[in-house]
């Protein structure tokens, strides 16, 4: 299917087109692939207004491509870069991630895109952070997959800001995927998550918490791996947007991760940028 990306680009990210795909080159030529059935649509916030721009990709049967993937899925992403001039900076923190420890890391690898035969550009293509069997698998109908968002978090259909530190979580993905459970669950679970969430910043607060207490409310070893990938790369974006979090119903507790967005990251921002100086 024929499509011109100023049409694409024109429209909204969430549009979906049908096109094919060809996957070839690689060192591995099992690796080689055709999907004639493909949908894929527009991603990111401020990325999608610039010129080389980023998608999502929905193929019609599970697959692992080139080898990167955690197990198979049908959807993955292609970053464009586009903010980042050495293309560096999201595969060095994902792969920082990995040496971490950190589970559910997007893995990924550098493709070149071309697209109706014309050269789009260099691309990093990785895994979608999502729930699903062979990524963040959450097996509670409680579970959810939540980001810190406090750009466009109050712009998703189900959100809610903490009471004390005034961050607003956005709901990602329920344990069995948006378009398998009514809005009634999924706002029951995001309700389930926000009171844990909050009980987490009630005992922070209190000087008398130990940490016995809070190692019942969240997974302290991936909260302090996020915090060493987020203060390794400077990433003025951590805490603030684009980070993960999760928790596979109530008798869970908050795990962090997995990482995510780099652009700005490693001293994009020389002064003081969102109350940290890099």
């Amino acid at each position: 299917m024929m499509y011109h990306f100023g049409t694409v680009h024109a429209g909204s990210k969430d549009v979906k087109y049908g096109a094919s795909m060809q996957i070839v080159g690689s060192s591995d030529a099992t690796y080689n692939i055709s999907d004639n059935e493909i949908e894929f649509k527009g991603r990111g916030n401020s990325t999608w207004k610039m010129d080389k721009r980023g998608y999502q990709i929905k193929l019609s049967k599970k697959q692992n491509l080139l080898g990167i993937g955690n197990g198979k899925s049908k959807k993955w992403v292609l970053l464009a870069n586009q903010a980042d001039r050495t293309l560096l900076r999201n595969k060095i923190a994902y792969d920082l991630g990995v040496e971490t420890g950190l589970t559910n890391i997007p893995n990924s690898t550098f493709i070149d895109l071309y697209v109706n035969g014309e050269y789009i550009g260099n691309y990093l293509l990785c895994d979608k952070v999502e729930t699903g069997s062979d990524r963040i698998n959450l097996k509670n109908e409680k579970g959810v997959l939540v980001e810190i968002d406090n750009e466009y978090g109050k712009y998703e259909d189900f959100y809610f800001t903490t009471k004390s530190s005034k961050t607003t979580y956005a709901l990602k993905e329920s344990y069995a995927g948006d378009n398998d459970l009514g809005d009634a669950a999924q706002e029951e679970a995001l309700r389930s998550f926000e009171t844990a969430i909050n009980n987490f910043e009630t005992a922070l607060n209190n000087k008398n918490t130990t940490w016995e207490e809070i190692k019942k409310m969240i997974d302290v070893e991936s909260f302090a791996k996020l915090y060493l990938v987020m203060e390794l790369t400077e990433n003025p974006d951590g805490f603030y947007s684009s980070t993960y979090l999760y928790k596979d119903g109530d008798n869970d507790v908050i795990h962090a991760g997995p990482v995510w967005d780099f652009d700005a990251a490693f001293g994009y921002y020389k002064s003081n940028h969102k109350g940290r100086k890099y």
